[in-house]
């Protein structure tokens, strides 16, 4: 059978003669050329070959190819970086939080006014239980409880002045949103002047 031949070389030996056989005219008669050809089974089975030779598969649409060296390598740098503003920020509201825990424990203000008195005005609002503290730096810190009389929810903007004994003053206003009908709220206004007050007076205006 055709299939079970194994490929045929044919080997063909072309000799030169010169006018009659076994007379050669190259070299003394000496030397032959040989040519190597293919035979028609031979060349079937090659291109059987060529036919079924299997084709490097392209990865299917939309899925990801693998990621070279150098997109990896980026991505390791970009997440190292990450972990590291992370720790970074993590050391520094640590930090914050124990020097916030310092300065509590080591009572670093200094109580210098106390008022108990009611202070009423005339835009439904109320001041009482108030206390002037000085900061380790020695700036004011006014806390008081304020009460909304109206029947209404009201938008404050309210000021303290405070002033010491020999007459220099200072001023700190705080805005208080949405206090509803005879609600009571605790607040706290910061001064940036430094000095010791003896006397407090509010004022309010709405919003």
């Amino acid at each position: 059978m055709l299939l079970a031949i194994v490929p045929l070389v044919a080997l063909v030996i072309a000799v030169g003669f010169d006018g009659g056989v076994g007379n050669a005219s190259h070299c003394g008669g000496g030397r032959a050329n040989i040519a190597l050809t293919e035979s028609p089974a031979t060349a079937a089975v090659h291109q059987v070959k060529k036919k079924h030779t299997r084709k490097k598969r392209k990865p299917a649409c939309g899925q990801p190819e693998a990621s070279s060296p150098d997109s990896s390598r980026q991505e390791e740098r970009l997440l190292r970086r990450r972990v590291v503003r992370l720790a970074r920020i993590a050391m520094l509201e640590r930090r914050e939080a124990l020097l916030s825990e310092f300065l509590v424990g080591a009572s670093t203000e200094r109580q210098v006014m106390r008022d108990d008195r009611r202070h009423a005005l005339a835009e439904g609002i109320e001041f009482d239980d108030v206390s002037v503290t000085l900061d380790f730096v020695g700036s004011p810190i006014i806390r008081a409880r304020v009460t909304n009389t109206s029947p209404d929810h009201v938008s404050y903007v309210v000021t303290a002045v405070i002033a010491t004994s020999d007459g220099p003053k200072a001023t700190a206003s705080l805005a208080i949103e949405r206090l509803a009908p005879h609600e009571s709220r605790r607040i706290e206004l910061l001064c940036p002047a430094a000095l010791v007050p003896s006397s407090i007076e509010w004022s309010a205006a709405r919003l």
